[in-house]
């Protein structure tokens, strides 16, 4: 494979990972807005349902970052590996960041945090519903 083949792997693979953290942000965002509009109206059932489905979420979204990371470390140990005088190889070095990603030793902390953080959310907010009603 050449340099320029590899580049353009990487590119597609960051173009990915960015997708993955811009679909779990606005998972989020939604989530909580939802929340916060209708936590007044939400049942307990309600709320464990919710809470599976933002679990089972948050598991795909995790493992789908986890490869894309580790698929991307691979790309770059590749273009690193190949020889200078390879077809490609010199712009693929100059174009890519060979160094490590340093999100991905934080990776499981981050999604744990966010998980915590919203399930709380999801089982623990509750407005009285006189303060819905004055919207």
């Amino acid at each position: 494979m050449t340099g320029y083949e590899l580049h353009d792997l990487l590119s597609g693979n960051r173009e990915l990972i960015s997708n993955t953290w811009n679909y779990f942000l606005t998972v989020h965002l939604a989530l909580l807005g939802v929340i916060f509009v209708a936590s007044g109206g939400i049942n307990t059932i309600q709320r464990v349902v919710l809470f599976g489905a933002y679990a089972a979420f948050m598991y795909m979204n995790y493992a789908a970052q986890l490869d894309n990371y580790t698929f991307y470390i691979r790309l770059i140990e590749e273009i690193d590996a190949m020889p200078n005088d390879a077809d490609g190889a010199m712009t693929a070095k100059s174009l890519a960041t060979m160094d490590p990603v340093w999100i991905v030793d934080w990776l499981r902390e981050v999604y744990l945090a966010a998980g915590v953080t919203c399930g709380l959310v999801i089982m623990l907010i509750k407005r009285e519903r006189d303060e819905v009603s004055r919207w």
